[in-house]
């Protein structure tokens, strides 16, 4: 049987799933598979190896995986995990729309081995795209095993209701995850065909929260999660189990006095790729690598992007996070202005003064901590 034929075993959430890939391992072996040589390696790799057992692994994964600029991947044993679509810039600064060349070059890309477990596609489009052939072709074209997509609009581009109940109903059924970007008001993506809306750009105050829990109210299952709230309502409900704030696992800061919370939103895969090289699957599931977030104030309300330029908050490979560094926000830690030329240690026990309020650092699980302030009777 030829080894194009054979499934991979899905791609690893946690250390146990990775039992199946050494036996599809051995089979690539004694096929003579040239990713049998490149999975040995990754594989013998522990979370944190040495500099020079890395080196050696991205040397031979450079050699084995082409570097797609327009489409570039993001790769866990030697399978693609997340695949972007670079759009194409318009004259005059104009938003970016889909690239019609790389649109197709990803559709057949995607009937190729390396890209049969694809978990999720982040797209740069403009609104007048859906519907477009080049799009209808990709969608059919994604496998059984994408089951996410983030797309991302120009600021001036986003889809009207219309467009946004269009694109929902032409997404493959194997489609439960929206993430979206440049999308001011994400209420007409909120569909109970999909499982999740991730509006992670989106921080609402109070009286903007209660029209989104309207919105989802109109709704039986689908859920909503946001990058940060301000001002929560009390007693929104039953509605409110459906809200969420940043995404499993993440870490963000918490306010219980001004009923708020603003996500940290974790580094993707891909961002991380590039500034690590190629990052081996057990560094990938024990989340290893340092994380850095920037703060700045927009119109008066908090956020946090991820990205060490003007670092405020770091999480190093042993999970202790620090402060410090230069931003757009005055932040003080127990009431000592934080400052660029130190970075003091950062733990649940400190109190953050940002925006004019008081917040806790939550270093591992911001959703479920915040889940009192939606949960709340009135």
């Amino acid at each position: 049987m030829s080894a194009e034929l054979v499934e991979p075993p899905p791609l690893p959430r946690v250390e146990a799933d990775l039992e199946p890939w050494h036996v599809f391992t051995d089979w690539l072996l004694e096929h003579h598979d040239w990713r049998g040589e490149l999975l040995a390696a990754e594989l013998a790799l522990p979370s944190l190896p040495a500099p020079e057992e890395l080196a050696r692994f991205q040397a031979l994964a450079k050699k084995r995986l082409r570097e797609r600029r327009l489409t570039p991947v993001a790769w866990c044993l030697s399978h693609a995990r997340t695949i972007d679509l670079v759009g194409q810039p318009q004259l005059l600064g104009g938003p970016a729309s889909l690239d019609g060349g790389a649109a197709a070059n990803l559709t057949d890309y995607l009937s190729t081995p390396n890209a049969r477990r694809v978990e999720r596609l982040a797209i740069e489009l403009g609104a007048r795209d859906l519907g477009a052939p080049p799009w209808r072709r990709l969608m059919r074209a994604l496998p059984p095993w994408c089951t996410a997509l983030a797309l991302s609009f120009g600021l001036r581009d986003a889809p009207t209701a219309a467009q946004a109940a269009s694109l929902v109903a032409s997404l493959p059924p194997q489609v439960r995850a929206l993430t979206l970007r440049g999308v001011p008001d994400p209420t007409p993506f909120l569909d109970d065909a999909l499982d999740l809306v991730d509006a992670p750009q989106l921080r609402p105050d109070g009286a903007a929260l209660a029209r989104l829990a309207e919105a989802l109210a109109r709704t039986a299952r689908v859920r909503l999660r946001l990058g940060g709230a301000l001002a929560i309502p009390v007693g929104l409900g039953p509605v409110g189990a459906r809200l969420s704030i940043g995404a499993p696992g993440e870490a963000g800061l918490l306010s219980r006095a001004a009923r708020a919370a603003l996500a940290l939103p974790r580094p993707s895969l891909l961002y991380q790729q590039r500034r690590h090289g190629i990052v081996p699957v057990r560094t990938q599931l024990a989340r290893v690598l340092p994380e850095a977030w920037s703060l700045d104030l927009r119109d008066g309300v908090p956020v946090a992007y991820d990205g060490a330029f003007n670092t405020f908050i770091e999480r190093a490979a042993d999970g202790r996070f620090t402060v410090g560094g230069w931003g757009g926000a005055t932040v003080a830690v127990d009431g000592v202005p934080c400052s660029l030329r130190r970075r003091d240690p950062l733990g649940p026990e400190r109190r953050i003064s940002l925006a004019g309020a008081e917040w806790t650092l939550v270093p591992d699980d911001l959703a479920a901590a915040s889940r009192a302030l939606f949960d709340a009777a009135p």
